[in-house]
């Protein structure tokens, strides 16, 4: 049965890696529902994604290459865009697909096999949802590819809906956006800030019957086909609604240790500020926010006190390219944390401009994290990345958070910058390398190798920092010939001054900095094996056995140490690939038929994953307006002494009682109010205070989920 969500959706595609909800989309749910819209519902097909980066997004060839990320993956693309005028699937032909892999140093059989199991799942995922209307992609460098694959399954249907792109790839490239429009895959482009334009967009979509006119803050095809820009001015940040969580699973999205925020916090993305005051010579983030603009402190303290009260938030991540760009109303939030007693922690982005007595009171009102982008130790190099910082302005900055204690300091490091030297460069590590002596649970570096970007301040003077570009090749531009005008000006990579060994080699020195550290492991599958399991222990000797499903949604069921071990019995005993398959298949076959709650295997099992009230989820109970369904990420069997019961993306085991089965099996099915619930368990003759306990561990985990009031469900 498909899901049942409402016609209007705004949609995330894998890959896009993420340890919080998204804030974009967020902000967006918040701009609308503040104009009185309550039409959309969200969509995040990342949760049932096997892994959290495309291989295609990759910045260093075989040999060394520095690939350009304008459309990083344009052989790909341009296969896609081909086969939209001739039947047969995209990928089809291997040809393009080994040769892209190879240059890349990439498996081309992985890679085949993740594009197809990706389009297979785009197709049954869209085929879960009923009627759709309107749709609108976040899009960024690496799931500009597969959002063009989503879109291209939408479009098939007979009354395909209206497709928006948004997001930084299509505002920072050009090109990416006029090969949406221009293939009909996309029918309207956000560019930059998208809150009131897509307000204005959804307006106009809905009076004109599905065909708006030009939109402040949009690029469109003209009747005429012609591609048009109607330009808007930024609004003020202090206008800027709440963000709406409610119609996001927010336990689901936090992962131990990757924020630095801690494990089983709930942790909010948020804001003070948009944009940056530098020009560094290699981000083009400031294309995408133009200039920069920061809210009042109290505005902001005010809205954080709302949201932790909502949505029980234990702290924020800010995603500001800058929290520091205006150091008094950093020092104010800081303050007013303190004197709100909010009791939260929070971290985000800084310059290295902090001061040891900030940083022992930012620490005090609750940074646990602090990204800092130093980039290099050498002024020299510095100076050439335009970064208005100096050697010691980095040192200082580094010791303040460290040595005020802040749990997780992480310094930004770019390999192979142009200009910079082999000794410059190994000076850097030198230095990096003393402070992780110093602080080895709590310092760590993130290395960055150089990359050139579309809209880059650097790529208007590529001669300027000694690099020679290089375009695609005619073999590749005459994959898809019809948009050559748009595609031949697309840079493939670049050569010259610090590329090819040189950089290898630096990303090398700066790889080998966190191979132990405890951050490493992110609590991310990177990849799910053909046939085969990734084992995630639950303890008590059970684990989450995660596997590709045959509809190429990643999928995870309850397995036992025992069961494991058989598999890789069958399997060593098995004769060749065929028999590999056949045997993985029936020992899914039967760890399926042995849970009494398990997703389907032939279609992701999508459903609206909003919360409604969820801000209680962990403290207590709410009013009976709420209604309570399991969530489509549970799995569920018999085991000696009770049930087991776990949500594949928190990774939490929870035992209950063998009496309570079929009140989770109900929720499985309808959304149910508190009162039901208690009826059907004092029907059961089970005991109420043990029913509500453990109704409320399973919200706490967001097992059961709320769903917002008019749903349907039993009363």
């Amino acid at each position: 049965m498909p899901a049942n969500f409402r016609p209007n959706l705004l949609s995330i595609v894998p890959p896009y890696d993420y340890f919080v909800p998204p804030h974009g989309i967020a902000s967006l749910m918040g701009a609308l529902k503040a104009q009185g819209c309550d039409a959309f519902d969200v969509l995040d097909l990342r949760l049932w994604s096997p892994v959290p980066y495309l291989p295609t997004y990759v910045s260093t060839g075989a040999f060394g290459e520095t690939f350009v990320i304008d459309i990083p993956d344009l052989p790909l693309v341009l296969q896609l865009l081909a086969s939209l005028e001739r039947p047969g699937r995209a990928f089809d032909d291997r040809s393009v697909v080994t040769r892209f892999a190879l240059e890349r140093g990439l498996s081309p059989d992985r890679l085949a096999g993740y594009l197809h199991a990706t389009d297979r799942f785009l197709e049954r995922a869209w085929d879960n949802v009923a009627d759709i209307r309107f749709v609108g992609f976040s899009v960024w460098s690496s799931n500009f590819l597969t959002t063009l694959m989503a879109a291209a399954h939408l479009k098939r249907r007979r009354s395909p809906p209206f497709v928006v792109f948004g997001g930084p790839q299509t505002t920072q490239s050009m090109a990416s956006a006029q090969l949406a429009l221009r293939s009909g895959l996309a029918d309207a482009v956000v560019l930059g800030e998208g809150e009131q334009t897509l307000i204005e967009l959804f307006e106009a979509f809905e009076h004109a019957g599905g065909e708006p006119g030009p939109v402040a803050g949009c690029m469109q095809r003209a009747a005429d086909g012609a591609i048009v820009t109607t330009e808007r001015r930024l609004g003020k940040l202090h206008d800027k609604p709440l963000p709406d969580f409610s119609a996001l699973p927010i336990e689901i999205y936090q992962r131990s240790g990757l924020s630095g925020l801690g494990s089983r916090r709930r942790i909010l993305p948020f804001e003070i500020s948009r944009g940056c005051t530098d020009r560094c010579a290699f981000c083009s983030e400031w294309v995408f926010w133009e200039r920069f603009r920061s809210a009042r402190p109290d505005e902001v303290l005010e809205q954080m006190k709302e949201l932790k009260e909502r949505y029980d938030a234990d702290g924020f991540f800010f995603s500001d390219s800058l929290l520091n760009g205006v150091p008094y109303r950093l020092t104010a939030l800081a303050e007013g944390i303190l004197s709100m007693n909010l009791d939260v922690t929070w971290g985000g982005f800084f310059r290295a401009a902090m001061d040891r007595e900030t940083a022992r009171l930012i620490k005090r009102s609750g940074c646990e994290h602090a990204f800092l982008g130093i980039e290099s130790m050498s002024d020299d190099t510095l100076e050439r990345m335009n970064k208005r910082r100096t050697q010691a302005d980095n040192i200082q900055a580094l010791h303040a958070f460290l040595e005020a204690g802040v749990s997780f300091v992480c310094a930004g490091l770019i390999p192979g910058f142009p200009g910079d030297t082999r000794e410059r460069f190994t000076q850097t590590a030198l230095e990096l390398h003393a402070l992780q002596q110093r602080y080895p649970t709590r310092f760590r570096v993130n290395k960055e190798p150089f990359t050139v970007l579309a809209a880059q301040p650097l790529l208007d003077d590529l001669e300027g920092f000694g690099l020679v570009a290089h375009g695609w090749p005619d073999e590749v531009l005459d994959l898809a010939p019809s948009y050559r005008d748009i595609t031949e000006p697309i840079l493939c990579h670049v050569s010259g001054d610090n590329q090819g060994l040189e950089r290898v080699g630096q990303t090398t020195i700066a790889n080998s900095f966190n191979a132990l550290d405890q951050w490493n492991d992110r609590g991310a599958i990177d990849w799910l094996p053909d046939h085969g399991i990734v084992r995630q222990s639950l303890g008590d000797g059970w684990s989450l056995a995660h596997f590709l499903s045959p509809s190429g949604a990643r999928c995870a069921l309850l397995a036992s140490d025992d069961e494991c071990e058989q598999l890789d019995a069958r399997r060593r005993r098995a004769g060749g690939e065929q028999q590999i398959r056949e045997e993985f298949a029936d020992w899914v076959a039967d760890l399926h038929a042995a849970h009494w709650v398990a997703p389907p295997l032939d279609m992701p099992e999508l459903a609206p994953l909003g919360l409604g009230a969820c801000g209680a989820a962990r403290n207590g109970s709410r009013g009976d307006g709420e209604r309570f369904v399991l969530s489509p990420f549970v799995v569920g069997r018999r085991a000696e002494g009770g049930l087991l019961v776990a949500c594949w993306h928190t990774a939490r085991l929870h035992r209950l009682a063998p009496d309570f089965e079929p009140v989770v099996a109900a929720l499985r099915h309808d959304a149910m109010t508190r009162t039901a619930i208690r009826r059907m368990c004092r029907a059961r003759g089970l005991d109420g205070v043990s029913a509500e306990s453990a109704l409320e561990a399973l919200r706490r985990d967001e097992l059961v989920m709320d769903r917002r009031p008019g749903d349907l469900g039993h009363e």
